[in-house]
């Protein structure tokens, strides 16, 4: 398990692996295809194999992967519970947050 797959267990977040075989090879061609030049071919291969990789995980609805489990209980409980919700993905939380302080600012200046 390396330093990014301990972070995101930590965080009670899950990490799957996923077979990126050929996806490299399988960039290239995409991008051989959109007439891209070689010096972007170069450069763009990872970000292309990488949407490659996530399009097999989607289109498999994540069927083949493996979730890496931590060693340590404490770190396997947290994905057992579920990780901390990420407000850019849940931004009716924020808004609900910003309300509560808003409000709780609001009531000192009613008692003062």
């Amino acid at each position: 398990m390396d330093c990014d797959d301990q972070i995101f267990n930590f965080r009670g977040w899950r990490v799957y692996l996923q077979d990126e075989h050929g996806t490299s090879a399988e960039a290239v061609d995409r991008m051989i295809c959109l007439g891209l030049s070689k010096s972007a071919r170069q450069t763009g291969t990872d970000a292309y194999a990488a949407v490659i990789v996530l399009e097999r995980y989607f289109s498999m609805s994540g069927q083949g992967t493996e979730i890496v489990l931590p060693k340590q209980m404490d770190l396997q409980e947290k994905l057992r519970k579920g990780g901390a919700r990420d407000i850019d993905f849940f931004p009716e939380e924020l808004e609900e947050l910003q309300f509560a302080e808003f409000s709780n600012h609001m009531s000192v200046y009613d008692h003062a």
